[in-house]
C-alpha cells in the first residue's frame, strides 16, 4: 500500500442520471466525443477545480456535458482507481431530479440505457463491479488497480465494500 500513498491523486466526480419510465428504469450514458476514455460511454463527471467541492464539481460538469441542471442528486460511492503513478478518487452521484433533457456537446453525446441492459462492454471495464450496486440504491467504496494506463486495460484487482456512510 505504500506505493498507492506515494502517487499523485486527483479528485473526480461521476453522476449518473436515473429516470424511470413505463418500460422501467433507465441510466443516461455519455458517449466520450474526446479526451480520457475518447469512444467509451460513462455518466458526466470530471475533476473538481481548485477550491470546489465535489458536488460543484457534479453540477458544473453535468452541465457543461449534458447540459442539463441537477436539481436532486445524493452520493452513492467514493472509487479509487490506481494507475501507474496516479490515482483517481470519484465522487460517485445518483442524479434523480434535473431541469432540462440531455443533450449533445463538444464532450458528450448522452443517451438513455435500460437499467436492466446496460451495455458495461462499451464502458470502462471496472464499472461492472459498481455501477450494479450503485444502481441497487446501496452506498461503496472501492478500489481497482490498473497496469494499463492507456485504455485501462484489465483490472488486476479490486475491492468493492458496501457502506452505510462515507465517514
Amino acid at each position: 500500500m505504500k506505493q498507492e500513498n506515494a502517487q499523485m491523486k486527483v479528485i473526480y466526480t461521476i453522476c449518473l442520471l436515473v429516470r424511470g419510465t413505463a418500460k422501467g428504469r433507465e441510466i443516461c450514458l455519455g458517449r466520450k466525443k474526446r479526451g480520457f476514455l475518447v469512444g467509451r460511454l460513462n455518466g458526466s463527471g470530471g475533476k473538481v477545480l481548485p477550491g470546489e467541492d465535489v458536488e460543484d464539481c457534479a453540477k458544473r460538469e453535468t452541465w457543461e456535458e449534458f447540459k442539463v441542471e441537477i436539481l436532486k442528486m445524493k452520493k452513492f460511492g467514493e472509487i479509487n482507481f490506481f494507475d501507474p503513478g496516479l490515482t483517481h478518487q470519484c465522487h460517485v452521484f445518483v442524479v434523480t431530479k434535473w431541469r432540462g433533457e440531455p443533450s449533445e456537446t463538444e464532450e458528450m453525446n448522452p443517451a438513455w440505457y435500460a437499467v436492466a441492459t446496460i451495455p458495461f462492454e462499451e464502458m470502462n471495464r471496472a464499472d461492472k463491479f459498481w455501477v450494479t450496486p450503485i444502481l441497487e440504491g446501496r452506498k461503496i467504496k472501492a478500489d481497482f488497480y490498473y497496469e494499463n494506463l492507456d485504455d485501462l486495460g484489465e483490472v488486476t484487482r479490486k475491492n468493492v465494500r458496501i457502506v452505510n456512510s462515507f465517514e
